[in-house]
């Protein structure tokens, strides 16, 4: 099961979720499209399992960095970092959730919407935690956490697991840029 999600990932990737067809994923896994229907229903149960799969693993991540520290800016540093390795490690699977991410979810389900959305509530609380303990006032942490998650997210476009910069150099500089520093 897991080769046909790597398989069925990147052919997403490339040919887009509506352009790729699981005749496809089984040509890469010299399978026909009929014993895929053994382990998924249709494409959409594929596509299901692969986002609601990294939409859990990015809540563990997240739900790992809250109990990493005790100090708001360290943990939300921590964060960052995750989530830009995770996007670079699941590279294929975010680039599907980001290019198509309104159609694409509505086809992947409840479980995978209610974890996006479980998601971007921890993530947000992390900012506030982190903004209040460096004193700032009449900031909106939603707006912040809104804007480093799509700096976050759009790493899928531009980092390369041999590119320059690993994912954890580049949430560091990120996290110094927005002056968040462990203490």
């Amino acid at each position: 099961m897991e080769e046909i999600l790597q398989a069925a990932a990147g052919v997403f990737r490339e040919r887009g979720y509506h352009g790729g067809t699981l005749e496809e994923v089984g040509a890469q896994l010299g399978i026909t499209r009929a014993a895929l229907y053994y382990y998924f229903r249709n494409k959409q149960a594929v596509l299901r399992e692969l986002l609601t799969r990294a939409m859990r693993v990015g809540v563990t991540e997240l739900d790992a960095a809250m109990a990493a520290s005790d100090d708001p800016e360290e943990r939300l540093v921590i964060a960052i970092t995750k989530l830009i390795e995770l996007i670079a490690r699941e590279r294929d699977i975010f680039t599907i959730y980001f290019q198509e991410n309104e159609e694409v979810m509505s086809a992947a389900g409840e479980e995978a919407r209610e974890l996006e959305q479980e998601y971007a509530r921890r993530f947000t609380s992390l900012v506030a935690d982190a903004l209040a303990a460096r004193g700032v006032e009449g900031v909106d942490p939603g707006v912040v956490a809104r804007g480093i998650l799509g700096m976050c997210n759009w790493t899928y476009r531009w980092l390369h697991p041999d590119g320059p910069l690993t994912a954890s150099e580049v949430a560091r500089q990120w996290s110094a840029v927005f002056g968040f520093h462990p203490r």
